[in-house]
């Protein structure tokens, strides 16, 4: 184990050469080769072992390579004069461009895609497989999901995903939700699932929903979770989030946005997991199952949880935890063994899109334009709509619809805030094959399309 330098009995004094010489264990982390230098920031990053330790300024850097020279037969002032140069070298040499965690990546120096230095400052903290039984690990998931097609479903996007992690290799993977009842356990599964790629967790909600510019910490996390993170029913926050995983997880690099740091393209290895409710309204977390993310959606549904210990105090919640840890490297070599059933798996990526019957049937209800839909079908009831069939534009079934007569007038407001709304639904509900909305045809004088509107 490598001492740091608070961790010497020695006091420093003014002169640090005036200490007595540390043994090679004390100085080796400051050996010049291990130590680089961010000029962005002015910071000093020194391999202490197990991460990068940073200074942001010279002296305390400059103070461990004196002792590091002295305890190689250099006198105080060759000492003195080789860790003066070391500095100079090092802040020319040992240059990075960023340093901080990103997913899935070891600890040291590589290359950005764009050929930029940066400087990984710790691994992911992954066990180390042992074969043998984990009884508490296997009961929580049988009782979470005694559907024995939804833990094939589970393990395999989990055994993906360490898999990756371990290798440092991005895998695209399905965005995995869990849905249930409040206190079922959903945060529970989602520990265990956070233990299994090294600890590190983040919510990419706000950054993904496009009001973040800021990403850096997500980069430095495994696990993108969202866990009762509460969702909004606005589509266009909904969209941008779906096409902000799908940049993420399913394009190649991404770019990498931090404060006070040119961007950079980099590959973090991620996957992403929700926890939300079952209610329809709690699903609105995520994004809409339309044509191009219908095969990046998994749906499981929980049931309810009864850990082997109370949970109800602090002491029995760390008990349980530990319980879990102790229990990591044997569910790891059940994930490297794990097969997955064929039926289960996609050829991109790894395990298929599985959504449970009842989930995906309120997610359904949930889409925008069936909402719409059942809004015209209401409001066919007003006199406001005796002369159908009609042809119209969206903007005059908008118009009709939004009258002061009109019986849905708040709720089709609500759902048309933004530009292009009516016809974007129409349009769908056209290709779905609506009873009350026929395929649209094309005006060429006014170059907008119109729509066969029937009860």
């Amino acid at each position: 184990m490598k001492l740091q330098i608070s961790d010497l009995k020695a006091p420093i004094t003014t002169d640090p050469m005036t200490a007595p010489a540390p043994t090679t264990e004390e100085i080796i982390s400051f050996t010049p080769k291990t130590i680089f230098y961010e000029g962005t920031n002015g910071k000093f990053l020194v391999d202490v072992g197990n991460y990068f330790r940073t200074y942001s300024s010279k002296p305390p850097v400059l103070v461990g390579l004196q002792r590091y020279f002295q305890s190689i037969d250099h006198t105080i002032e060759e000492a003195k004069c080789a860790s003066t140069g070391a500095i100079e070298n090092i802040t020319v040499d040992n240059h990075v461009e960023w340093s901080g965690n990103l997913a899935g990546h070891k600890k040291g120096l590589f290359h950005s895609t764009d050929g930029k230095p940066m400087l990984v400052l710790t691994s992911p903290s992954l066990a180390t497989p042992v074969r043998g039984p984990a009884p508490v690990i296997n009961d929580l998931i049988q009782q979470a999901l005694p559907d024995q097609v939804q833990r094939d479903v589970f393990t395999g996007w989990l055994a993906g995903f360490y898999r990756a992690v371990r290798s440092g290799t991005h895998h695209p993977a399905p965005m995995l939700c869990l849905a249930g009842k409040p206190n079922s356990g959903k945060s529970l599964l989602a520990y265990l699932v956070k233990c299994v790629v090294g600890g590190r967790s983040a919510n990419p909600h706000t950054a993904w929903s496009g009001t973040l510019p800021w990403n850096d910490d997500l980069c430095a996390a495994e696990l993108l979770l969202l866990d009762d993170c509460q969702g909004s029913t606005d589509i266009r926050t909904r969209m941008n989030f779906a096409s902000n995983f799908k940049a993420s997880i399913y394009a190649g690099d991404i770019t990498m946005n931090k404060r006070n740091t040119s961007s950079m393209s980099v590959r973090p290895v991620w996957r992403v997991m929700v926890c939300c409710n079952d209610t329809p309204e709690s699903l609105l977390i995520l994004p809409p199952i339309t044509s191009d993310m219908t095969d990046k959606i998994i749906l499981l549904q929980m049931a309810s949880i009864t850990p082997p210990v109370d949970t109800s105090h602090i002491e029995g919640r760390e008990k349980l935890a530990n319980l879990i840890r102790a229990e990591i490297p044997m569910l790891l070599h059940h994930l490297d063994n794990f097969e997955l059933p064929a039926e289960l798996k996609d050829s991109r990526s790894g395990v298929c899109a599985w959504r449970h019957p009842e989930l995906t049937q309120a997610m359904e209800s949930l889409k925008p334009e069936n909402q719409f839909e059942e809004l015209l079908a209401a409001a066919f009831s007003s006199y406001l709509w005796n002369d159908l069939p009609r042809v119209m534009t969206a903007s005059e079934v908008v118009a009709r619809l939004t009258d002061r007569d009109s019986i849905v007038r708040d709720q089709v407001r609500s759902l048309t805030k933004w530009s292009g709304a009516c016809g974007s639904y129409l349009t769908k509900l056209a290709a779905a094959g609506s009873s009350f909305v026929g395929i649209p045809t094309v005006d060429k004088h006014l170059k907008i399309n119109k729509y066969s509107i029937s009860k």
